[in-house]
């Protein structure tokens, strides 16, 4: 998982940048989805909506964050 870059906003805001180059299958190792997020990851057409999404959830996990 490369993160790009991190931009801190505040002391309590910062964005997290992944240039995403990694396959989806890839990307759904390690990762369980809630049956709402799964259910809404079933729905998107686009390989590239779908892999965005996933590496969303990795940074999500990477800071400890919970969907």
């Amino acid at each position: 998982m490369p993160l790009y870059d991190t931009i801190t906003v505040n002391k309590d805001t910062f964005i997290a940048i992944w240039k995403v180059e990694e396959t989806e299958t890839f990307l759904s190792k390690g990762i369980e989805l809630t049956e709402h997020c799964q259910t809404r990851y079933n729905g998107m057409k686009s390989e590239l909506h779908r892999r965005a999404f996933l590496s969303i959830r990795h940074l999500m996990a990477l800071y400890n964050y919970q969907d």
